[in-house]
C-alpha cells in the first residue's frame, strides 16, 4: 500500500510539472514563452526575466500580473498583444526592453515601479490608447530610448505618485516627455506641473 501512495504522489507530481511546461515554458528563472490562452494571466513566482518575445503577438491575453522577483522584461516581450489592458509590474523592475510593450492598443494606463532604471525604444510605442502613465517616485529612472512612447497619440498625462513636486524629477520628466504632456503629483493637487510652464490649478486632479 505504501508503494502504491508514493506511486500516486509521483504521478500527481508529474501532471502538475507538465502542466505548468504546457502554459509557461521556463528555463533557469526565464518565461522563455507562454503557450496559454487564458484571458487572466499570472505569471509563476521565482521568475527573474521575461524574455524576449514571451507573449509576441497573443490576442487571447487581457490582464497579466508580474511577480515580484522579476528584473527586466525583454525584447518585444507583449509585443502586438492587442487586447491587453491591464499590466501589474512590481517593484524590484529595472529594465524594460524596446518594444516590450509596443502595439497593446488596449491599455490605457500604465504604472511603472520607482525601481525602472531604463525604458528601451519602442517600448510603448503604439499604444494608441495610452492615456495615463503613472510613475512611483522616478529617482531611478536614467534613460527612455528613442520613440518610446511613439504614437501614443492619447497620452495625457504623467502621474508622479509619492513624492512632493522637485526640480530634479521636472527635469528628469522633460528629458523623457513632451512640453504639452501634463505631471500631476497624487495627493498634493496643488503641484502640478506642464513640462515648461509650472501652473497651480487645485482643480486638475487625476
Amino acid at each position: 500500500n505504501d508503494g502504491d501512495d508514493d506511486d500516486d504522489d509521483d504521478s500527481d507530481s508529474t501532471s502538475s510539472a507538465m502542466l505548468e511546461d504546457d502554459e509557461f515554458e521556463i528555463d533557469d528563472g526565464v518565461l522563455i514563452k507562454y503557450n496559454g490562452s487564458a484571458s487572466d494571466v499570472t505569471i509563476p513566482s521565482g521568475l527573474t526575466r521575461i524574455d524576449d518575445d514571451a507573449f509576441f503577438e497573443n490576442n487571447t491575453i487581457e490582464s497579466v500580473t508580474i511577480p515580484v522577483g522579476v528584473k527586466s522584461i525583454g525584447d518585444g516581450a507583449f509585443w502586438e498583444c492587442e487586447k491587453l489592458t491591464h499590466i501589474a509590474i512590481p517593484e524590484g523592475v529595472t529594465s524594460i526592453e524596446g518594444n516590450a510593450f509596443n502595439g497593446c492598443k488596449s491599455l490605457e494606463v500604465i504604472e511603472l515601479p520607482s525601481t525602472v532604471k531604463s525604458i528601451g525604444h519602442d517600448a510603448f510605442g503604439n499604444c494608441s490608447k495610452l492615456k495615463r502613465i503613472r510613475i512611483n517616485t522616478p529617482t531611478a529612472l536614467a534613460e527612455v530610448g528613442d520613440d518610446a512612447f511613439y504614437e501614443c497619440d492619447s497620452l495625457e498625462a504623467v502621474v508622479v505618485c509619492g513624492k512632493r513636486r522637485t526640480t530634479t524629477i521636472i527635469n528628469k520628466l522633460k528629458a523623457f516627455f513632451p512640453e504639452d504632456i501634463a505631471v500631476f503629483w497624487q495627493g498634493d493637487p496643488q503641484e502640478n506641473v506642464i513640462l515648461g510652464q509650472v501652473i497651480r490649478d487645485g482643480q486638475n486632479t487625476l
